[in-house]
């Protein structure tokens, strides 16, 4: 996948499998995964607010996140505190779940999506550079 923001031009080009589409998107419009770069920054500041618009797919979607707790995290590199962050979904049957470690700026030390038919990936950090 490959993500282009012209904000000169208020559009966004996607390209999936060769595929192109081009689609109007506002300020403060991000991909897939830069909004997750955004919401460390967030979190840094302090803000509670964490809604993100996403071009994704030739749609503009809305991801909403909320800190559902603080939670230790056993790792290779030792117990992290943690954000619990969720995105809230409409559809109960998808989750994604973040854990955001406090002393590490909010970087990602856990990730867990289960997807509609139950199936779960898991990322977990194992080192920092």
């Amino acid at each position: 996948v490959y993500v282009d923001f012209d904000w000169a031009n208020g559009t966004v080009k996607n390209t999936v499998k060769g595929k192109t589409w081009t689609m109007e998107v506002p300020e403060k419009t991000f991909d897939k995964l830069g909004y997750i770069l955004v919401m460390m920054s967030d979190l840094q500041q302090g803000k509670t607010d964490l809604t993100y618009q996403i071009a994704d797919g030739g749609k503009l979607k809305t991801y909403k996140m909320e800190v559902v707790r603080t939670e230790l995290i056993p790792t290779k590199i030792g117990v992290i505190n943690t954000y619990l962050v969720r995105r809230l979904r409409e559809d109960r049957k998808r989750e994604t779940l973040f854990w955001l470690a406090r002393e590490l700026q909010y970087i990602p030390v856990k990730v867990e999506h289960r997807d509609k038919n139950g199936g779960i990936i898991q990322l977990l950090i194992e080192g920092v550079n």
